[in-house]
Protein backbone atom coordinates (compact mmCIF):
# COMPACT_ATOMS: atom_id res chain seq x y z
CA UNK A 1 0.00 0.00 0.00
CA UNK A 2 1.41 3.48 -0.70
CA UNK A 3 0.72 5.89 1.95
CA UNK A 4 0.87 9.99 1.23
CA UNK A 5 1.19 12.21 4.23
CA UNK A 6 0.43 15.79 3.90
CA UNK A 7 1.59 18.06 6.83
CA UNK A 8 -0.04 21.41 7.50
CA UNK A 9 0.56 24.34 9.66
CA UNK A 10 -0.02 27.58 10.80
CA UNK A 11 2.20 30.36 12.29
CA UNK A 12 0.90 31.56 15.70
CA UNK A 13 -2.04 33.98 15.82
CA UNK A 14 -3.13 32.96 12.36
CA UNK A 15 -6.24 31.38 11.93
CA UNK A 16 -7.33 28.02 10.05
CA UNK A 17 -7.26 30.03 6.73
CA UNK A 18 -3.92 30.55 7.46
CA UNK A 19 -2.52 26.70 7.03
CA UNK A 20 0.22 25.87 4.69
CA UNK A 21 1.12 22.72 3.42
CA UNK A 22 4.47 22.24 4.98
CA UNK A 23 5.77 19.11 3.65
CA UNK A 24 4.50 16.00 1.49
CA UNK A 25 5.52 12.12 1.89
CA UNK A 26 5.17 9.17 0.23
CA UNK A 27 6.12 5.86 1.04
CA UNK A 28 4.77 2.24 1.01
CA UNK A 29 4.11 0.09 3.93
CA UNK A 30 3.40 -3.53 3.89
CA UNK A 31 1.54 -5.98 5.86
CA UNK A 32 4.46 -8.68 7.16
CA UNK A 33 2.44 -12.23 8.81
CA UNK A 34 4.55 -12.67 11.99
CA UNK A 35 5.28 -16.37 11.90
CA UNK A 36 6.10 -16.54 8.17
CA UNK A 37 7.84 -13.08 7.97
CA UNK A 38 5.58 -13.01 4.30
CA UNK A 39 3.90 -10.16 2.72
CA UNK A 40 0.01 -10.70 3.72
CA UNK A 41 -3.07 -9.31 2.29
CA UNK A 42 -5.23 -6.79 3.80
CA UNK A 43 -8.59 -6.14 3.72
CA UNK A 44 -8.92 -2.67 0.44
CA UNK A 45 -9.89 0.64 1.52
CA UNK A 46 -13.26 2.03 1.99
CA UNK A 47 -13.74 4.76 -0.38
CA UNK A 48 -16.53 6.99 0.60
CA UNK A 49 -16.19 10.80 0.46
CA UNK A 50 -15.73 13.04 -3.44
CA UNK A 51 -12.10 13.63 -1.76
CA UNK A 52 -11.38 10.10 -1.16
CA UNK A 53 -12.61 9.19 -4.39
CA UNK A 54 -10.60 11.88 -6.16
CA UNK A 55 -7.51 10.44 -3.90
CA UNK A 56 -8.16 6.98 -5.27
CA UNK A 57 -8.16 7.74 -8.96
CA UNK A 58 -4.75 9.90 -8.39
CA UNK A 59 -3.64 7.24 -6.77
CA UNK A 60 -4.43 4.49 -9.81
CA UNK A 61 -3.01 6.28 -12.44
CA UNK A 62 0.34 6.98 -10.47
CA UNK A 63 0.99 3.69 -10.25
CA UNK A 64 0.02 3.20 -13.64
CA UNK A 65 2.77 5.21 -14.78
CA UNK A 66 5.17 3.48 -12.24
CA UNK A 67 4.41 0.12 -13.96
CA UNK A 68 4.41 1.40 -17.42
CA UNK A 69 7.86 3.26 -16.88
CA UNK A 70 9.38 -0.01 -14.94
CA UNK A 71 8.49 -1.93 -18.36
CA UNK A 72 10.54 0.48 -20.61
CA UNK A 73 13.76 0.65 -17.87
CA UNK A 74 17.07 -0.67 -19.29
CA UNK A 75 17.58 -3.17 -16.91
CA UNK A 76 14.56 -4.35 -18.18
CA UNK A 77 14.85 -4.05 -21.98
CA UNK A 78 18.19 -3.85 -23.49
CA UNK A 79 19.60 -1.43 -25.56
CA UNK A 80 19.26 -2.47 -29.15
CA UNK A 81 22.63 -2.80 -31.49
CA UNK A 82 23.01 0.00 -34.09
CA UNK A 83 21.33 -1.34 -37.40
CA UNK A 84 24.32 -2.51 -40.17
CA UNK A 85 23.73 0.59 -42.40
CA UNK A 86 25.17 2.83 -39.01
CA UNK A 87 28.27 0.46 -38.26
CA UNK A 88 29.85 1.70 -41.34
CA UNK A 89 29.78 5.26 -40.36
CA UNK A 90 32.13 4.81 -37.68
CA UNK A 91 35.65 6.84 -38.93
CA UNK A 92 39.15 7.17 -37.30
CA UNK A 93 39.62 11.09 -37.71
CA UNK A 94 43.37 11.88 -36.83
CA UNK A 95 42.49 16.14 -37.52
CA UNK A 96 41.35 16.71 -34.13
CA UNK A 97 44.84 16.25 -32.56
CA UNK A 98 48.00 15.40 -34.58
CA UNK A 99 48.76 13.01 -31.64
CA UNK A 100 46.10 11.79 -30.90
CA UNK A 101 43.28 9.20 -32.97
CA UNK A 102 39.80 9.65 -32.24
CA UNK A 103 37.01 8.00 -33.38
CA UNK A 104 33.82 9.57 -34.30
CA UNK A 105 30.62 9.14 -35.93
CA UNK A 106 29.56 11.06 -39.05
Amino acid sequence: MEVVVKMEGAGKGQEEDGWQTLMLGRFAMVCRDTKTQKARKIPGLIVESEEEKALWTFGEEHRRRQKESKMVALDKVPVSPPADDERGKWLTVASLHPTRRRSCMI
